[in-house]
């Protein structure tokens, strides 16, 4: 069911593999380079897993078109596993980056400065060196000490949802490093 995966790449070249329907307007994941979502059931499914990261930068610019959702994930690796989440904290609007390990959350950072709807917003968040940060429009947010072992995820990172928790809205330019940009 749904619409079958296909290669696509993102305004830099990046490869991913898109579910469900993100564009349909176009059929393409770059749509002046942007990622529409519809909160429901699109995703792009990327190759890329933790294993191996000892930090990690995860930044992306994000438009909500619906305020209020249960845990909206702009990027995050799948199911329980070892991995990160980025996306919004609850129905707060707030976005927050959150460290797993196995089926529980091991550490949790969220911003200070709420989503707006149909606003484009600038997020980074960033692991490394003891510490745990998120950025709102390149300001530093909030930071908490955090000392985890994301090194042995083998779950792959999705854009665009983690199952059951979708984004809606634009989702452009993800940028996703192995270790803390500062």
């Amino acid at each position: 069911s749904g619409v079958p995966a296909v290669p696509t790449k993102d305004s830099y070249g990046n490869g991913g593999i898109q579910k469900k329907g993100i564009c349909p307007k176009s059929g393409r994941l770059v749509e002046s380079k942007a990622g529409l979502f519809d909160g429901s059931n699109d995703y792009v499914a990327t190759p890329l897993t933790t294993a191996g990261m000892t930090g990690l930068s995860v930044a992306a610019w994000v438009r909500a078109d619906q305020l209020n959702l249960s845990y909206p994930m702009v990027v995050s690796t799948q199911g329980t596993g070892v991995g990160f989440e980025f996306g919004g904290a609850g129905t707060s609007n707030l976005m927050e980056i959150k460290l797993k390990a196995g089926s529980w959350v091991s550490a949790a950072v969220t911003g200070n400065a709420s989503l707006q709807l149909g606003v484009w917003t600038h997020f980074c968040g960033t692991y490394g060196n003891g510490e745990l940060k998120i950025y709102v429009n390149g300001e530093l947010a909030n930071e908490t000490a955090a000392v985890r072992d994301i090194s042995t995820g083998t779950a792959q990172v999705n854009i665009g949802a983690r199952p059951a928790f979708n984004w809606d809205g634009a989702i452009a330019d993800v940028q996703i490093y192995d270790d803390a940009l500062t």
